[in-house]
């Protein structure tokens, strides 16, 4: 793999940075305190998930509310990836060339595309970087320091965590799952009942449901026999209600029939009536229908005419309309005539006041022009005045307020200094190791607490299998506790470890009150180191600072003696001496303006141009009125002309509708006569079909008094048929029998329940019984898993030391190839892992096998750095490294021999990245970076 970019925002120092690297080897050269180490912490977080130095807050640069971390990197597969991380946020992954979809699983597909194999941030950690002051300390650490950091590295702690933890817990599962059956085998053996004694109860109260089932039957037939006699009565009761309904029916029915009957009298009697009454007004009928006829032929004739009246009508009204027009002509002709006189006066008039107002135009123009010339030889003055005036003012401004900023920081620096000596009188490091000290204590305590709880549970577990003096494995008298109290001897050593640990508890107890206040310590530390880096920070600023503000005096003090001088060369006093010129001239300038007299006189022009318009208008006007006019008076001769015309016409007209009204009159003295006749000429045609109706009904009436007779005849027979039956005696007879069926029901009921129950009992004792079976069998599994779980866990116990030992002997190789390539030395690189030497580093040769801790300076670099190269080619498949200050703290023979080591293993690795403030890696590197 290869990072090609980082960009980082508000993280740390830097406010905005952005550094590009190139294949081969990388130097990020700087003074300390210039954040060379923040950039590969930010690759570190954002790339592989290292922790930061503090928290997430410490990490954004001060003031600001977020920070952000961006990393562009080639992955192993040859495409380019970005990586961003936000601060607070989270970490997304993209193409560079598809950078809208994100990519899923981050942290899978990083470890892949990183070629990394294992946990993707303890390899960062231990193989891929080579953090400050920690190159070659983590092979000297204790044993126990060593055994934490490489375990981890070769993921061989799990074997550890499985026999401490997950197994160990499966362990006492199992223990107790046993516990638990066997406890429960014995609980339900006691609640089990006798099952023989259940199944004779059973017998007894089966026999008694017999007995009673049998009598029920007997009382079911009687009772269905008296239930068939009342339902018999009960069908012929629902009979007779039903023809009884049908009977008055059928009367109501010829009740209707006889209403109707002399209803329909009384109608031919009305008809009869009505013939008599048509008959005397049958001529009077005649003669209103001859004179409508004679009427309609009038109205006829006299509505041709109405057309001709309407007519003339229209032509009065328009020649009424005629002879008012022509005379508003006239009028109008009039009017227009004595507007053309009045416009010639009024165009005379602003003839003469145009020619006025344009001398005085010219006149202001020429003065005009002289004054404006004046003013425009000032204002360029002017201007470079206000420009002088405005930029002293303005740095006096700038440098006011930078001033007043820099006695800010001045101030903010005092305080902080004030604050850092405050925590120093404080004597934390001191405090901090005395904590490291209690925590180191802590855990020996609590460790020794573990171990005595374990052999006080191994304690009870061999009480429990050796109470009975017979060893569980050789099945025979144990010879070790032979003459002894097996109790007391067992209660004798769970009573020692009980009080061992109560007194360890305590102890733990008075340590966790001295560790109260480690956190405000911590807290207290990280608080100084963030103020000394704050105050380093600040000094420098402010140093620049003071620098600015002497450079901006200095600006402004040359500025003012500029001003000074351009102001005698163009010989003016002040600003307010070319201002009060400046006011006279466009004083004089405002009272020479013409504006208004050309709006004037364009006014008068235009209303001049407007007025001859208009006469020319009126003029056109004229005529055309005076054509109208003619055309008017001929007009009304022709209708004229017309209503003489029409004038015999008119009195035929008048004729006729003195007839229309004679005839309207006799039409109106014979219509009642007419209606008399019209109404009961009708009604006396409904006679023949109510003497039909009156027939038909006169047939039902009949039929109808011959369903109610035979309705009757059938009642009388049905009352008789149940005369026999004593319906009271039998519903009585029924009550009594129902209740005794009731009763044995009940009784019933209690022996079914009392069977269900007894059957119950039997099916639970049938579970039980298979429960205790089913139990047993996995009591045995139970058994037989602890077993198995005691033997895994005493495998798995050494397992995670054979496999370091497996991957140590490959790494020994590779690590042996690169210390030679180094040194050009025959001798062997060994790294063993026993139980009492936990990942001890020797240098094998004719000096024999000595310990890293007894190599000189420039042998443990080369060491390191083979190891570190060894692991690098194993664990990962990035060929990328990065050094943090590999230099710090070494002399310069020191120094030199690492820069060789790191150069000779450097050559096979795509890219690395080297971190320091000396030029000891110049000469080997690519590409050289400067902050």
């Amino acid at each position: 793999m290869k990072i090609n970019r980082i960009y980082l925002e508000n993280y740390r120092i830097h406010e905005k940075l952005e550094v590009e690297f190139d294949k081969g080897i990388n130097l990020l050269l700087g003074e300390n305190g210039k954040g060379k180490s923040s950039i590969l912490e930010a690759i570190g977080y954002a790339l592989f998930g290292s922790d930061l130095r503090g928290t997430q807050k410490d990490a954004i640069q001060y003031g600001k509310k977020s920070a952000k971390i961006q990393v562009e990197f080639t992955g192993v597969d040859g495409e380019e990836y970005i990586v961003t991380r936000k601060l607070p946020g989270t970490t997304s992954i993209y193409r560079k060339s598809n950078p809208e979809l994100e990519l899923q699983g981050k942290e899978d597909r990083i470890r892949e595309l990183c070629g990394i194999k294992g946990d993707i941030k303890d390899v960062y950690d231990n193989v891929i970087v080579a953090k400050q002051n920690e190159f070659i300390s983590s092979f000297k650490a204790t044993a126990k320091d060593r055994e934490k950091t490489f375990d981890k590295v070769f993921n061989t702690e799990i074997y550890r965590e499985i026999y401490d933890g997950y197994s160990k817990d499966v362990e006492g599962k199992y223990k107790n799952e046993i516990a638990i059956e066997e406890n429960s085998i014995k609980s339900i053996s006691d609640i089990i009942e006798d099952s023989q004694e259940v199944k004779e109860k059973l017998e007894l109260e089966e026999e008694r449901e017999k007995e009673f089932e049998k009598y029920l039957n007997n009382l079911s037939v009687e009772l269905k026999e008296i239930k068939e006699k009342l339902n018999q009565i009960s069908g012929t009761e629902l009979k007779i209600e039903k023809i009884n309904g049908e009977i008055r029916k059928s009367e109501e029915v010829l009740n209707n029939i006889t209403l109707q009957e002399e209803k329909l009298k009384k109608q031919i009697e009305e008809t009869i009536l009505a013939k008599e009454i048509a008959d005397k007004n049958i001529e009077n009928h005649n003669e209103y229908i001859k004179t409508s006829e004679i009427l309609e032929s009038v109205k006829k004739e006299k509505k041709e005419l109405d057309q001709i009246k309407e007519k003339q009508n229209n032509l009065e009204k328009e020649l009424i309309s005629l002879e008012k027009l022509r005379g508003d002509s006239n009028n109008q002709v009039n009017l227009w005539k004595n507007s053309i006189e009045n416009l010639k006066v009024s165009c005379r008039e602003k003839k003469d006041r145009v020619d006025f107002l344009q001398g005085e135009i010219e006149k202001k123009e020429k003065n005009l022009q002289i004054y404006k010339g004046e003013l425009e030889k000032n204002i360029p003055l002017l201007e470079e005045l206000e420009r002088f005036e405005s930029d002293i003012e303005n740095g006096e401004k700038t440098l006011n307020t930078f001033e007043v900023k820099l006695q800010e920081k001045e101030s903010d620096l005092e305080i902080k200094k004030e604050q850092r000596d405050n925590l120093i009188k404080e004597r934390l490091d001191e405090k901090i190791e005395e904590f490291k000290r209690i925590e180191n204590d802590k855990k020996k305590i609590e460790g020794e607490i573990e171990k005595n709880i374990t052999l006080g549970i191994a304690n009870k577990e061999a009480h429990e299998k050796l109470k009975s003096s017979i060893c569980p494995f050789l099945n025979e008298n144990c010879k070790n506790l032979s003459g002894k109290d097996i109790n007391n001897f067992f209660l004798e050593r769970r009573k020692r470890y009980v009080e061992i640990i109560a007194d360890k508890k305590h102890q733990l107890e008075e340590l966790e009150v001295k560790l109260k206040d480690k956190e405000k310590i911590v807290e207290m530390k990280t608080i100084l180191n963030r103020l000394n880096h704050e105050i380093e920070l600040k000094i420098s600023e402010i140093e620049v600072d003071q620098a600015k503000f002497q450079r901006g005096e200095e600006k402004l003090k040359n500025k003012k003696l500029e001003y000074e001088n351009w102001k005698l060369i163009n010989n003016i006093k002040n600003r307010e001496e070319i201002l009060a010129k400046n006011t006279q001239l466009e004083t004089k300038i405002e009272n020479e303006n013409s504006e208004k007299d050309i709006i004037e006189r364009d006014k008068i022009k235009n209303i001049l141009n407007e007025d001859i318009e208009r006469g020319k208008e009126l003029k056109e006007k004229i005529e055309e009125k005076l054509l109208e006019i003619k055309e008017l008076s001929l007009k009304e001769e022709e209708i004229r002309d017309s209503i003489e015309e029409n004038k015999p016409a008119l009195v035929k007209y008048q004729e006729l509708s003195e007839e229309v009204e004679k005839y309207e009159t006799l039409l109106n003295s014979l219509k009642e006569s007419n209606e008399l006749y019209l109404e009961n000429y009708k009604k006396a045609l409904e006679k023949e079909s109510l003497e039909v109706e009156k027939e038909r009904l006169k047939e039902k009436e009949s039929q109808e008094e011959k369903v109610l007779e035979t309705l009757r005849e059938n009642l009388l027979k049905l009352e008789n048929s149940i005369v026999s039956l004593n319906k009271g005696e039998l519903e009585k007879i029924q009550v009594e029998k129902d209740e005794k069926v009731a009763e044995i029901r009940e009784k019933l009921g209690g022996i079914n329940g009392e069977i269900k129950n007894l059957n119950d009992k039997l099916a639970k004792i049938k579970e039980h019984e298979n429960i205790i079976k089913d139990k047993k069998k996995n009591l045995e599994r139970l058994k037989m898993k602890l077993e198995l779980t005691k033997a895994f866990r005493e495998r798995i116990k050494s397992m995670g030391k054979e496999v370091s030992k497996n991957m140590l002997k490959e790494i020994e190789i590779l690590a042996t190839e690169n210390f030679r390539k180094i040194t050009g030395r025959g001798e062997k690189v060994i790294w063993s892992n026993e139980d009492k030497d936990k990942y001890s580093v020797y240098l094998s040769g004719d000096r024999g096998e000595l310990r890293f801790e007894q190599l000189s300076g420039g042998e443990q670099v080369a060491v390191a750095i083979s190891i570190r190269g060894a692991m690098s080619e194993l664990f990962t498949e990035s060929r990328f490294s990065i050094f943090d200050e590999p230099t710090n703290n070494l002399d310069s023979e020191r120094r030199k021999s690492l820069a060789d080591s790191i150069g000779e293993i450097l050559k096979n690795l795509e890219q690395s990245i080297i971190v320091t403030h000396d030029d000891t890696f110049r000469e080997m590197a690519q590409k050289v970076i400067e902050l």
